[in-house]
């Protein structure tokens, strides 16, 4: 895509690749700072997220959970399920 749109223009490569302009863009942009190894995707994953449960408390969770047993319900208990 890099190459075609630096012979043909960033709309061309848009169309040639059904792409939008401002992907292309994009892609000659992580091109030329550096180079063919900045190509490669990129994580969409989020940087942060506020509501994680991380360390001891995670922990806590998946014993708790490797530990219930549905069938130590009474019948009152399970009534929700």
């Amino acid at each position: 895509m890099v190459t075609y749109a630096r012979q043909h223009g960033i709309k061309a490569a848009a169309r040639a690749f059904e792409s939008t302009v401002p992907s292309v863009r994009n892609w000659l942009r992580r091109y030329q700072a550096q180079g063919l190894p900045d190509l490669q995707e990129l994580s969409r994953a989020p940087h942060f997220c506020p509501h994680k449960i991380t360390g001891e408390l995670a922990e806590q969770g998946v014993a708790c959970g490797a530990s219930f047993s549905p069938s130590a319900l009474s019948a009152s208990d399970a009534s929700w399920i």
